[in-house]
């Protein structure tokens, strides 16, 4: 079972999902590198190459452990273009 972070401040409007991941790692004490490979990764599961590539493709799995540590819904709703992950209405979407 994936743990909620207490503190989760929520992405501003338009907001990059790196920026947001950065805002997170900071409130941790963690670089975004750190986030990702040791909290956002399943076990097991190979890291993201590059966490600038995120913005454009992050792997569903780590959308879905997003959700779950910021309280999102499950399943989580997101598009492959590139958008800025946004939330709305209590649901990550891409």
């Amino acid at each position: 079972m994936t743990r909620r972070w207490p503190l989760h401040p929520t992405p501003g409007h338009g907001e990059a999902l790196t920026s947001w991941l950065h805002r997170l790692a900071t409130r941790y004490g963690m670089d975004l590198d750190q986030l990702v490979r040791h909290d956002l990764t399943p076990p097991g599961a190979p890291a993201p190459g590059s966490t600038g590539s995120l913005d454009l493709d992050a792997p569903s799995e780590l959308i879905t452990i997003l959700a779950a540590r910021t309280g999102g819904s499950s399943p989580v709703v997101w598009c492959h273009s590139g958008c800025s992950l946004w939330w709305v209405e209590g649901q990550a979407v891409r």
